[in-house]
């Protein structure tokens, strides 16, 4: 029997009664899953009346035993000394899919960034999870306004998730990634906070991305993303969905003071764009194109902000929700 949790919601107090496990079953412990290499605190489980003991030991074939601290592998988040070099080794070290031979998809360990401000002088890159070479991981840290990558040399993006555009398809795109808790700044000298040319089954939530010559975040040729609860400032364009991509929720976002464009969604299927708000950007809050399926609903913009092939319809108020 599997007793499944999750880290930020333990198992307690649950009551197992007037079960069969069979003959050969271990009533003193009970598999509880690693997720991010976290245990699942199980207090207080009974069989049948009786306690029954929970392993506190994460066990796993490949180590997988928690989260990879940057600073383990010499970041100083600092802010004034290069720390690409050791966040690539902590990105590299939890995308490592040797120990299981190419099998996967397995989620990878976490990358963990403790408060502070990380230097980045050399692009990151996450490796295509394609063919199962490298697996999946969870980037995350403290808070948006806490965890800091910052850009300190010109280059293409301080974050890239490597994978080919085209043609995407299961076996050229990369799967299955988070990025969670961060502020990614390309301050003004990266063309992009975060890129990621082709990306599925993916997820952004509660971070910041800001200051890029280009777009904060990039999203092409993929399927089934999501980006949650997200704030993009200072950037030409704040999120660019592009090349193909199709099923992406927007959901909740903030977009403030982008010097181009809010959101542009460069051809594509089955985009909705929810709960977001648009604050002065330099051109119009929402730019769509060759899009089929998009969905605007409950986002607050300024009026005429809106700008596609086919147009949305208006209303007089200074601002307007869709």
């Amino acid at each position: 029997m599997l007793i499944r949790g999750l880290p930020e919601s333990p198992i307690t107090g649950v009551v197992l009664r007037n079960l069969s496990l069979g003959a050969e079953a271990n009533h003193s412990v009970a598999a509880v899953e690693c997720v991010d290499g976290h245990v699942a605190s199980a207090s207080g489980v009974e069989f049948d009346g009786k306690p029954w003991a929970i392993s506190t030991q994460c066990k796993s074939d490949d180590d997988t035993a928690g989260p990879l601290s940057v600073k383990d592998f010499g970041a100083t988040g600092l802010g004034v000394v290069d720390d690409s070099a050791s966040i690539q080794r902590a990105i590299d070290a939890a995308q490592d899919n040797s120990t299981r031979g190419g099998a996967g998809p397995i989620m990878g360990r976490a990358v963990y960034f403790p408060s502070g401000t990380y230097l980045v002088n050399t692009t990151l890159t996450v490796a295509t999870t394609h063919g199962n070479i490298r697996r999946p991981v969870r980037l995350f840290g403290d808070g948006m306004l806490q965890s800091k990558l910052v850009a300190g040399a010109e280059i293409d993006a301080v974050i890239r998730f490597a994978g080919t555009p085209v043609p995407a398809t299961p076996d050229t795109i990369t799967s299955d990634h988070i990025i969670e808790s961060l502020q990614v700044s390309a301050a003004g000298l990266a063309n992009y906070s975060v890129a990621a040319a082709a990306i599925t089954r993916s997820q952004v939530r509660f971070s910041m991305f800001v200051d890029a010559r280009v777009a904060g975040l990039l999203l092409g040729s993929g399927w089934i993303n999501e980006v949650l609860e997200c704030y993009f400032k200072g950037n030409l364009v704040g999120l660019h969905l592009d090349s193909a991509i199709n099923s992406v929720n927007v959901v909740d976002g903030n977009f403030e003071n982008n010097y181009g464009v809010g959101i542009i969604v460069n051809s594509g299927a089955m985009v909705r764009i929810e709960g977001s708000e648009f604050e002065s950007q330099g051109g119009p809050a929402i730019l769509a194109q060759n899009v089929r399926g998009l969905t605007l609903r409950s986002n607050c913009t300024p009026i005429d902000a809106v700008r596609q092939v086919r147009a949305v319809s208006a209303d007089a108020r200074c601002a307007r929700r869709l």
